[in-house]
């Protein structure tokens, strides 16, 4: 899925009104969660996250302090940066993804 948000945001940038997009995640109370999984895309997958895109769906402190021990992100993060050899970022990204079920 990560590399879904990855091909979905290199192939439509140009026409994706991000404003919008932000305004309806925010009438459906998911901003938290768009924004953690454009996060993680980001960073496991390679997605052309831009900072505007998380500023614009950045949930408070508390919340993102609750979701990062909720998930261990810090451990998540090590797992997949320094134990897993550094191959190509189409081939990383799956591996981690898969290692880490």
């Amino acid at each position: 899925l990560l590399h879904d948000i990855r091909w979905a945001l290199e192939r439509d940038s140009g026409v994706l009104d991000f404003e919008e997009f932000a305004a309806r995640v925010r009438v459906l109370c998911c901003a938290p969660s768009a924004f953690h999984g454009l996060l993680l895309a980001r960073d496991l997958a390679g997605a052309p996250v831009t900072p505007r895109m998380l500023g614009a769906l950045r949930p408070s402190s508390l919340r993102r302090a609750v979701f990062t021990l909720a998930w261990r992100l810090p451990a998540v993060a090590d797992y997949c940066f320094v134990a897993l050899p550094r191959v190509r970022s189409l081939v990383r990204a799956p591996l981690r993804i898969f290692v880490t079920l």
